[in-house]
């Protein structure tokens, strides 16, 4: 039987847990003799060298930095210890993330191994020509979709003939837009036998209209 019982047995995480209190128990200490020793060497700057308060003051400073050394030297091994349990920590949790991921890779190897068995690749070489042959249709359908209606070749001449017709509309139309209203003939009688009061001064204005359109069209 063992000095301690299984419940009293120190953990890993509970040591760490120890050693981390102690060195800043011990660097809190180290602090403190740090102030004292200022305190000390400001005493010391106000006393004379060689005489007994310098002496005596300075053999307390020596007590104090000895002290320090002693709690310096403590931390620093309590530092070593906790730097190596960090490192026993690390190859546990290395070791153990190795033996779960080889559990998990054994699991997912048998898992690929019994789906393999259930594909079959002549089936699926097959189901692979039939998509390229679907595709193949689909593009045929798109391409068909697609195609354009021949209307017939246009030369430059029957061209230039559509340009001067649709200019000439165009400026027909901004011809009469630009007509007075008295120089158009005015409707009597709902629409009904059209009569015009200015007939003279309208064919006048048509004949110009008309030079005016020949001259442009030459």
């Amino acid at each position: 039987m063992g000095w301690f019982s299984r419940k009293e047995r120190p953990t890993l995480g509970k040591m760490q847990e120890t050693l981390q209190l102690r060195e800043e128990n011990f660097d809190t200490k180290v602090a403190k003799f740090d102030q004292e020793l200022l305190q000390y060497k400001n005493q010391l700057s106000k006393l004379k060298p060689g005489s007994p308060a310098y002496q005596s003051t300075k053999q307390r400073a020596l007590a104090v930095l000895k002290k320090k050394k002693m709690y310096q030297a403590q931390r620093d091994r309590t530092s070593n210890q906790a730097f190596n349990l960090d490192q026993t920590q690390f190859a546990a949790t290395s070791v153990k993330e190795a033996r779960d991921t080889v559990t998990i890779m054994k699991a997912t190897a048998k898992e690929i191994k019994k789906g393999l068995k259930k594909v079959d690749i002549g089936e699926l070489e097959d189901l692979h020509d039939d998509m390229e042959e679907l595709i193949m249709d689909s593009e045929e359908i798109q391409e068909a979709l697609g195609r354009t209606y021949e209307v017939g070749d246009v030369d430059e001449a029957e061209l230039d003939g559509e340009l001067e017709a649709l200019e000439d509309d165009m400026l027909r139309d901004d011809l009469a837009e630009e007509t007075p209203s008295y120089l158009k003939p005015r409707e009597t009688n709902g629409g009904i036998g059209i009569k015009s009061e200015t007939t003279s001064l309208y064919n006048e204005r048509q004949k110009v209209e008309e030079e005016e359109l020949s001259q442009l069209a030459t």
